[in-house]
């Protein structure tokens, strides 16, 4: 039994820009969610480090200095990992495949699957897809 996989040119592409706008709109979830809980950790354990009222509770007083260090723990690990950085570009790349899937939705599928008009809109699309693709690759510089 022979399963035929091939799909036409606008089928290929509306899945390759569907598997990249999902692949986009996962790390950017998955960063913005790096980023609140390291930037909310530093807000609350800066704020332990340095109140007075923290001396009142005797358990917490001996733990300031441990406070500070996870102050400047968490602060290192934001500067290293730049999770807020890291956000906007998936946050953008995203924005970016919608427009292009948006893009290809507008193209009318022809009688014929061979018209040339056809074929080339789908070949701007996709190269625009490639551009994208090089663009918010790791290590690319944006």
């Amino acid at each position: 039994m022979v399963i035929e996989t091939s799909l036409d040119p606008y089928e290929e592409l509306k899945k390759d820009l569907n598997d990249a706008f999902f692949d986009a709109l996962t790390k950017a979830r998955l960063w913005m969610v790096v980023y609140i809980i390291i930037r909310a950790s530093m807000i609350v354990f800066s704020v332990l480090t340095s109140a007075d009222a923290v001396n009142a509770v005797t358990p917490l007083s001996s733990a300031r200095p441990f406070f500070g260090i996870l102050v400047a723990l968490l602060a290192a690990f934001d500067a290293w990992l730049k999770p807020d950085i890291k956000y906007r570009i998936h946050y953008t790349a995203n924005d970016t495949y919608t427009r292009l899937k948006r893009k290809l939705s507008r193209v009318p599928k022809p009688d014929d699957p061979n018209d040339q008009s056809y074929l080339k809109k789908l070949e701007q699309i996709s190269d625009e897809f490639d551009e994208t693709n090089k663009k918010f690759e790791p290590g690319a510089v944006i």
